[in-house]
């Protein structure tokens, strides 16, 4: 039913939240070695780890879904852009449209020395 289905839509969105602000499998992981999406060291967003999430996102979804172990889709936005190459990064991602169950879990981190915060809707 619906409420087991936004039950496994927050779990899934708390896997990604978790693995996100973590430093990532291995710890200077890149887009072929990757096992575990991180885009932070020191606690702090790491540019570099944030724009190969971006990359792998955008070229291949499905297996950052792998990554993160989920199942269901999942658009993580930031409350401030980070730079790739001149271009403003605010989200990653598939966009959520006429979604049945919506799940959002918000983290906070920081980049370039001010509050990040990182909004991750799941939903089917």
């Amino acid at each position: 039913g619906t409420n087991d289905d936004l039950a496994i839509l927050q779990d899934e969105a708390e896997f990604i939240a978790e693995s996100l602000l973590s430093e990532g499998y291995p710890l200077n992981w890149n887009e072929t070695n990757v096992t575990r999406i991180g885009i932070t060291s020191n606690e702090k967003v790491n540019e570099t780890k944030f724009e190969m999430f971006y990359a792998l996102a955008s070229t291949n979804y499905a297996y950052t879904k792998s990554l993160f172990k989920i199942k269901n889709n999942y658009y993580v936005n930031l409350s401030s852009p980070i730079n790739i190459e001149g271009n403003e990064v605010r989200s990653v991602g598939a966009t959520n449209v006429n979604s049945k169950n919506l799940a959002i879990v918000t983290r906070v981190t920081s980049y370039n020395g001010t509050i990040l915060t990182l909004k991750i809707e799941v939903w089917n």
